[in-house]
């Protein structure tokens, strides 16, 4: 990451956070959550930083993302955010203000614009979830640490833990979240060239739940033919060619459709 451009983390989570945790009465505390949303970072951190609200939660968690995100982006602006963060986890535990601290915190870490460390954010991760499993919060965590874990450079691809990782992500409540793990596996075990099937069963999972983004339902759906005629399921892949040319008839993609699944002709229009 290059240190010069902004450190945004998962900023528009945290402008909901803005809309939706801090409705703090201190005029302040609100002045810098109405400049933190209209991206005015200086004048947040001036905000947050007055008396008398300076040393509240939501005034505190406020300073910490106006540091990541002022400009320039410094080494003194990060780790005066992270210790803002540490103590703001530990002094308020259990509030939500602690829970996005903690989350956050993570995040720098694992992101760091001068020395990123995603293999020390995963105790941090861990610690959310095991914290805070039924939150969103928590549930974000636990898909950062499945994350790293998946993509670890430092883990040859036949012992990646697809399985286990898999079976720890069954607590998973949030449809959201559930999709997005489910495409997590897939798109990673495609990758470390996994199981066909275990790539197949969640790249559909992923897909019955809906994805949002055209484009995505589009590329998914490619893979899940794919797959699907690779693995012997020629009348799946059939059925969801059928879907593919009937959601996108002028995808450049139809005649290689067509012909994986052996009948060019028939999909044609």
């Amino acid at each position: 990451m290059n240190p010069i451009q902004p450190f945004r983390i998962a900023l528009s989570m945290l402008l909901g956070f803005a809309g939706t945790a801090h409705a703090d009465p201190q005029p302040t505390t609100e002045q810098g959550w109405i400049a933190i949303q209209g991206l005015m970072f200086s004048q947040a951190l001036s905000a947050f930083q007055s008396e008398p609200t300076a040393n509240t939660p939501s005034a505190r968690l406020g300073q910490a993302v106006a540091l990541l995100h002022k400009q320039p982006t410094t080494r003194g602006h990060i780790e005066e955010a992270l210790s803002i963060l540490e103590s703001l986890a530990r002094d308020e535990s259990g509030s939500e203000e602690a829970l996005q601290a903690a989350y956050l915190r993570a995040r720098v870490i694992q992101l760091h614009p001068f020395e990123p460390d995603p293999r020390a954010s995963l105790p941090l991760y861990h610690a959310l979830v095991t914290e805070a499993p039924r939150t969103l919060i928590g549930q974000l965590a636990f898909l950062k640490w499945a994350g790293i874990e998946l993509y670890s450079g430092d883990v040859d691809d036949r012992d990646v833990p697809f399985a286990a990782i898999e079976a720890d992500g069954e607590f998973l409540s949030d449809p959201d979240c559930r999709r997005s793990f489910h495409l997590l596996l897939a798109e990673a075990g495609q990758r470390r060239h996994h199981d066909d099937d275990f790539v197949l069963r969640h790249y559909l999972s992923a897909y019955e739940a809906g994805l949002a983004k055209p484009d995505l339902q589009a590329n998914v759906l490619t893979r899940i033919i794919v797959l699907e005629q690779k693995t012997g399921r020629t009348d799946q892949a059939r059925a969801h060619a059928e879907l593919f040319i009937a959601a996108y008839p002028r995808d450049i993609r139809i005649t290689q459709i067509g012909e994986i699944i052996g009948d060019p002709d028939s999909l044609k229009r």
